[in-house]
C-alpha cells in the first residue's frame, strides 16, 4: 500500500469515527426514550440531592433562623427598611463585629420573600433540630422543578429523544445542586418551581394540547392561573422574574395568533408584575451599598452593566462549562470573562445557527434564556442562579445533540455535538453530587465559619480578632452558631482584612498594628459585598471608631480602596482580652503579635484548595 493510499485510508477511518454516535450516547438514549422518563428523571434528581442532608446549616441559614423567630414573614430582611433604624442596626452590628469595620453606612439588604420565609418559619418552629429533613424538603421541590421542566419540553412537542435528553441535561446540571443543597437558597428553587408552573399553564392557555386550540373559557382560566403562579413565585424570590422572559419569548416566537392577541394574553402577568413592583418599592425593599447586588431602582447604571456583562457569561457558561462564578474572584475578571464569553459564543455560531434558523423552538429557547438573564443583572454572575437560563440552554442543546448524533444523520458534522454531549451528558452529571459540597461554599464561606467556630474559646469572655480571613462572612454568624449549640456568645469577632492577598503586618507601637495589603482591600467583587469603593470611596485619614479600637486609613489606591490601615488599641496588644488568629490553609490558627517594631508577612489565603 503506497503512502497516498494509506493516508486516504486513515482519513476515511477518522471520518468514520467522527460520524459514529458515541456508545455512551446510545446507552443513555436507550433509557431516555422509554415511557414516563420525565418522572423517572425527576425522581433521580430528588435522590441525587439527598446527600445535601449532610451539609447542615451554612452561614445565612443561621441568620434566617434568627429572623423568622422575630417575624415568620421576613427572613430575608437582613436590615430594617426604615433608614434611621437601619443605620443604627448597622452601627451596632459593626460594633459587635458581625459586620466588618469597612461596611458602608448606607448598606441595605431587604428582600420581599414572604412565602419562602414562611417555609423556613415552619421548619424552625416545628422541627428546629431536624435540619436533614429541611434538606429533604428542598430536594423534593427540586424534583418538582425537574418534572415541570420536562412537562414544558413535552408541551413544546419536542421529539421523544430530545424531550428525554433536555430534561436530563436540566436535571443533572450541577449548578442547580448548589442552590438545592443550601437552605438559604431555597428561595431560588421555590421561585423556579412557581415560575415554571406559570410558563406551563400559559402554554396550556395557548394550546390545550400541542396543536389543538383551547376553548376561550378554559384559555382564560389557564392564563389567570399562570399569572397567579407568577405572583406567588415573586413572593418567594425576585428570581421568578426569569419566568417572565420565557412568557414573553413564547408570545413572540411560538404563539401563532396575531401579535396584538399574543401580547394581550400577557396582560394578567403584566398586572401582577406592576403590583409587585409597586409594593416592593413602596415597602422600602431593595439593596444598596454593595458591589455584589445592584438594585435596579437604586443603581440603574450598575444594574444595566450587570445585564450587559452577565448575558454572554451566563449563556456561554451554560452552553459549555459552568465558569460564571469565577469572574468575581479575580481583579478585572468580570470584564475579561464577558469578553471571552462573547468570543466563545461567536466561535459556536456555525454549530447552533443552522438549528436556530430552522426550528422555532430553538429560537424560543435562545430568546427565553437571553431574557432570563436580565433580572440576574441585579447580582454578580453566579452559576447557581441559572434555573431559568438553563431551561433554554438545555432545550437548545438537546435539539442540537439529538439532531447531530442521530444515526440517520449523514450530512451534519458531529464533532461539536459529541463534545457538548460529553460535557452535559457525562461529566456534569458525575459532578452533580460533589458540587453540593462546592469548595466555594464549604471553604471560603461555610466551612470557614465552622473552622473559626471550632478554634474560638468557650466561655472565656475574650473577643477574637482574625487578621486575614478568606471572607468577611466567616465571623458574621459566630454568635448565632454558638447560640444554637448552647454556647456563651463572644463579645466580638473582628476581621481586620478579608480577601486573597498577601498581608504585611507591622507593629510600630505597643498598642498598634498596621496592615498593608499587596493588592489592596476590596480588590474583587466577592470582597465588595459590604462596600463598593467606587460609590463610597475611602480617603487617606478616614477613621472608624469602635469601643475596642480605632481604624485609620493610611493609604488608598486609585480605586479609593485601602491599601494600608492602622489599628490602634487602648493598651499593649498582649494585655488585651483578645485571642488573635491568622488564616493558614483552610483554617485559622492562634497567632501572637510581632514584637515592637517587628514585621511579619501573611501569605495569600486561597479561597479554593
Amino acid at each position: 500500500m503506497d503512502a497516498q493510499t494509506l493516508h486516504r485510508s486513515e482519513t476515511e477511518a477518522r471520518v468514520a469515527r467522527g460520524t459514529t454516535p458515541p456508545r455512551s450516547y446510545a446507552l443513555l438514549m436507550g433509557w431516555l426514550e422509554r415511557p414516563r422518563v420525565v418522572g423517572k428523571i425527576a425522581l433521580l434528581a430528588f435522590a441525587l440531592s439527598l446527600p445535601a442532608m449532610a451539609t447542615g446549616l451554612v452561614v445565612d441559614d443561621y441568620g434566617i433562623e434568627a429572623a423568622v423567630a422575630r417575624d415568620p414573614w421576613s427572613a430575608f430582611e437582613f436590615h430594617s427598611r426604615d433608614a434611621a433604624q437601619r443605620r443604627g442596626e448597622l452601627l451596632a452590628s459593626r460594633e459587635a463585629g458581625t459586620l466588618p469595620w469597612w461596611v458602608d453606612e448606607g448598606f441595605q439588604q431587604a428582600f420581599m420573600r414572604p412565602l419562602t420565609s414562611l417555609s423556613h418559619a415552619i421548619d424552625f418552629t416545628l422541627w428546629p433540630h431536624a435540619v436533614a429533613w429541611m434538606h429533604v424538603e428542598s430536594a423534593a421541590v427540586f424534583g418538582v422543578v425537574v418534572w415541570l421542566a420536562g412537562a414544558i419540553f413535552r408541551r413544546l412537542a419536542l421529539p421523544t429523544a430530545a424531550l428525554g435528553l433536555a430534561t436530563f441535561f436540566y436535571a443533572m446540571c450541577g449548578n442547580h445542586s448548589t442552590s438545592v443543597a443550601w437552605l438559604a437558597g431555597r428561595n431560588t428553587v421555590l421561585a423556579t418551581a412557581l415560575g415554571l408552573l406559570a410558563l406551563h399553564l400559559q402554554l396550556k392557555a395557548s394550546h390545550e394540547a400541542p396543536g389543538a386550540p383551547s376553548e376561550p373559557g378554559r384559555r382564560r382560566a389557564w392564563m389567570l392561573a399562570s399569572a397567579a403562579a407568577l405572583g406567588c413565585g415573586l413572593l418567594c424570590a425576585e428570581f421568578a422574574l426569569g419566568a417572565a422572559g420565557f412568557l414573553l419569548a413564547h408570545a413572540l416566537r411560538l404563539d401563532e395568533r396575531r401579535l396584538s392577541q399574543r401580547l394581550l394574553s400577557l396582560w394578567p402577568h403584566a398586572l401582577v408584575l406592576a403590583v409587585w413592583q409597586v409594593f416592593y418599592i413602596a415597602g422600602g425593599y431593595g439593596v444598596s451599598g454593595s458591589d455584589f447586588y445592584h438594585g435596579p431602582s437604586q443603581e440603574p447604571a450598575a444594574f444595566a452593566f450587570g445585564v450587559m456583562t452577565g448575558l454572554p457569561i451566563y449563556l456561554a457558561s451554560q452552553l459549555t462549562w459552568p465558569f460564571a462564578t469565577l469572574s468575581i474572584f479575580f481583579p478585572g475578571g468580570l470584564a475579561v470573562t464577558a469578553l471571552l464569553s462573547l468570543v466563545l459564543l461567536y466561535s459556536m455560531r456555525g454549530l447552533f445557527m443552522p438549528l436556530i434558523r430552522s426550528d422555532g423552538r430553538a429560537r424560543f429557547f435562545v430568546l427565553g434564556a437571553a431574557l432570563a438573564t436580565v433580572p440576574l443583572g441585579a447580582s454578580v454572575p453566579q452559576d447557581r442562579l441559572v434555573f431559568f437560563v438553563g431551561l433554554g440552554t438545555s432545550g437548545l442543546l438537546a435539539l442540537l445533540v439529538t439532531q447531530r448524533l442521530d444515526r440517520t444523520n449523514r450530512e451534519l458534522p458531529r464533532f461539536g455535538a459529541r463534545s457538548l454531549f460529553n460535557i452535559h451528558g457525562i461529566v456534569l452529571p458525575l459532578l452533580f453530587v460533589p458540587m453540593q459540597f462546592s469548595t466555594a461554599t464549604a471553604n471560603a464561606v461555610g466551612g470557614g465559619a465552622t473552622a473559626l467556630a471550632n478554634v474560638l474559646a468557650t466561655g472565656s469572655g475574650r473577643g477574637a480578632v482574625v487578621l486575614n480571613a478568606p471572607s468577611s462572612l466567616v465571623g458574621a454568624f459566630q454568635n448565632l452558631m454558638r447560640a444554637r449549640e448552647g454556647m456563651v456568645p463572644l463579645p466580638f469577632v473582628d476581621i481586620l482584612y478579608a480577601g486573597a492577598q498577601a498581608v504585611h503586618v507591622r507593629r510600630p507601637a505597643a498598642g498598634v498594628l498596621e496592615l498593608e495589603v499587596e493588592g489592596g482591600y476590596l480588590a474583587v467583587p466577592i470582597e465588595r459585598i459590604f462596600r463598593n469603593p467606587s460609590r463610597a470611596p475611602f480617603r487617606k485619614g478616614d477613621q472608624v471608631s469602635l469601643s475596642r479600637m480605632r481604624v485609620t486609613i493610611a493609604e488608598v489606591d486609585a480605586n479609593a480602596a485601602p491599601t494600608r490601615v492602622r489599628f490602634e488599641f487602648p493598651q499593649g496588644l498582649e494585655q488585651l482580652p483578645i485571642d488573635w488568629f491568622v488564616w493558614e490553609g483552610k483554617q485559622p490558627i492562634p497567632w501572637k503579635p510581632p514584637p515592637l517594631g517587628g514585621e511579619v508577612k501573611l501569605p495569600p489565603v486561597r479561597a479554593f484548595p
